[in-house]
């Protein structure tokens, strides 16, 4: 487990043995957030326990940045009670009910609020990124979409994708695999490339 800061912790996924993401843990007075649940059920316990021996606020929300496997493999192992955050594609293709993210929004989990963006992506359609403190939180918002030697590409969306995190006042972004972190600078420095030119390097 990695303590970001007060409100902030990340459990590292392990990409080296297929695709898993970190599970973001977000906690204010009142509430605590997870973006996104993995698909490693021991990564989920880990989490989970950590919520309950450390005393924070209880789990009341999960947030899905988007619908791949293993970003939502684990919510079958998720306790009762607790509100899934998914943008309306997402939330298709989910075994449990979500309340849909239409907007971009503010959620305070207790002195301390969170904004939750919808954002356009190469990778999937319904990403949602979530942006707490300076932090800008993007799941797989800024990869591509491979199917197999094929990338996807559309130059209408990568335009969007450059215009929306311009407009997001965020410092660095952290993606949900093992890519590292990049600042404001870096980020848009690579959504103008891919506006303008097209497929490069993914984001790593």
């Amino acid at each position: 487990m990695e303590k970001l800061t007060e409100h902030i912790f990340i459990f590292p996924g392990h990409d080296e043995q297929g695709p898993n993401p970190k599970i973001v843990l977000m906690t204010g007075k009142e509430a605590s957030l997870f973006v996104d649940v993995s698909n490693d059920p021991h990564q989920l316990e880990e989490a989970l326990a950590f919520c309950k021996n450390e005393g924070l606020s209880a789990l009341k929300y999960v947030l899905l940045t988007h619908f791949h496997d293993d970003h939502i493999g684990n919510l079958i192992y998720l306790p009762e009670g607790i509100t899934i955050l998914a943008s309306k594609n997402t939330a298709r293709y989910l075994s449990k009910d979500a309340e849909i993210i239409n907007e971009d929004q503010d959620l305070d989990l207790g002195e301390y609020k969170i904004r939750l963006i919808l954002v356009p992506s190469l990778h999937a359609k319904g990403c949602l990124d979530v942006l707490a403190e300076d932090y800008l939180f993007v799941g797989d918002s800024l990869y591509y979409r491979q199917s197999g030697a094929t990338y996807y590409y559309n130059t209408q969306i990568a335009y969007e994708m450059m215009k929306k995190h311009e407009s997001i006042p965020f410092k660095i972004a952290i993606s949900a695999h093992d890519s590292p972190n990049k600042n404001k600078d870096q980020v848009m420095d690579y959504l103008t490339r891919l506006a303008k030119t097209g497929i490069q390097n993914d984001f790593e």
